[in-house]
C-alpha cells in the first residue's frame, strides 16, 4: 500500500475511533476516558493494534458490547474492508475471535 492511501485510511480509521468515544460518552453514558487518553497518545491505528493483542480484550470490549453497542468495538472496525489493509492477519483474526466469543458474528 502507497504511504499516501495508508495516511489516508489511518486519518479514517481516526475519525471512526473518535467516532466510538464520542458515542459511547453520548449515546450510552459511558466515559471511556483510558480509550480517549490512548487514542491522544498512540493515535488511532496505534490503539486499535493495542487492543488487538491476543488475550483477553481491554475492559471497554467487553463494556461497549454490554452496552449492546458492538458496533463501537475497535474489533469491528479492523474488519471493515476499507481499514482492512490497515491490520495484519494475526490482528484481524484476533478481532474475528473475539466477536465470535461475544457471540456477534459466528
Amino acid at each position: 500500500m502507497e504511504e499516501a492511501e495508508k495516511a489516508r485510511l489511518e486519518g479514517l480509521l481516526n475519525e471512526a475511533m473518535v467516532g466510538i468515544y464520542l458515542k459511547a460518552q453520548a449515546e450510552c453514558g459511558y466515559n471511556a476516558a483510558p480509550f480517549h487518553a490512548r487514542l491522544n497518545t498512540q493515535g488511532a491505528l496505534g490503539t486499535a493494534r493495542y487492543i488487538l493483542q491476543p488475550g483477553n480484550p481491554p475492559g471497554d470490549v467487553i463494556e461497549f458490547y454490554g452496552l449492546g453497542r458492538p458496533d463501537l468495538l475497535v474489533e469491528v472496525f479492523a474488519l471493515r474492508k476499507d481499514f482492512q489493509p490497515l491490520f495484519t492477519d494475526r490482528e484481524r483474526e484476533e478481532a474475528v475471535r473475539r466477536l465470535k466469543l461475544l457471540g456477534y458474528i459466528r
